[in-house]
């Protein structure tokens, strides 16, 4: 409802000899007007949809879920380990040693950064949808397939393999978020189920 609808509203109201008087009906309207203060009333309830939310809106959200904007020591850049298949070799789970290798010594280090990330009211608006789910849910897989479909759709789905493992699908453009959401623990997921993320 917009203030000018209060405004028509609580106009509509007056008795029938006052109907037709446009001096009365200009003083209901300013009444109600003064009343709202100029619709600011209207507009708080709409102040915090975490869907229209923007800047300022979205970190007191989340101050109140538990989550910041400045997240510490995330580096959505790097890749910290990666294990790459390569089809000249046989099959089989192992490390090895290429000689003929493209790439540098040391595939493992150590990287240390000690900065903030800020995340955009886009990232925002998902880890705080993230974290109410993780406040709010008894954890069971139907309830946290509920209630990520809910927010993502079919960008981020979960499959209970009934092995105590679950695989999480994250399509493409949505791995950001989830990284996020992961590491700074607001992601859910049951105790002690294993994750197993596929990115698209």
């Amino acid at each position: 409802m917009t203030i000018e609808e209060v405004k028509s509203y609580y106009s509509g109201l007056l008795i029938k000899q006052y109907r037709s008087k446009p001096k009365a009906i200009a003083t209901i309207k300013l009444l109600a007007n003064t009343a709202f203060a100029d619709g600011i009333i209207l507009n708080l309830a709409r102040a915090f949809d975490i869907d229209t939310a923007v800047g300022a809106q979205l970190d007191i959200i989340g101050r109140i879920v538990g989550v910041e904007r400045n997240v510490k020591n995330l580096d959505l850049g790097k890749i910290y380990v990666q294990l790459a298949r390569y089809t000249e070799t046989p099959a089989g789970i192992r490390f090895g040693k290429y000689t003929d290798a493209t790439y540098v010594s040391g595939r493992m280090s150590h990287y240390y950064i000690n900065s903030f990330y800020t995340l955009s009211d886009f990232q925002m608006r998902y880890l705080i949808k993230i974290k109410i789910i993780q406040n709010c849910t008894n954890m069971t897989t139907k309830y946290l397939t509920e209630a990520l479909y809910a927010v993502f759709e079919d960008n981020i789905t979960i499959t209970d393999n009934k092995d105590m493992t679950m695989d999480i699908d994250v399509a493409a453009g949505w791995r950001d978020i989830y990284d996020i959401a992961d590491y700074v623990g607001a992601w859910p997921y049951p105790m002690g189920v294993t994750r197993v993320v596929n990115y698209a």
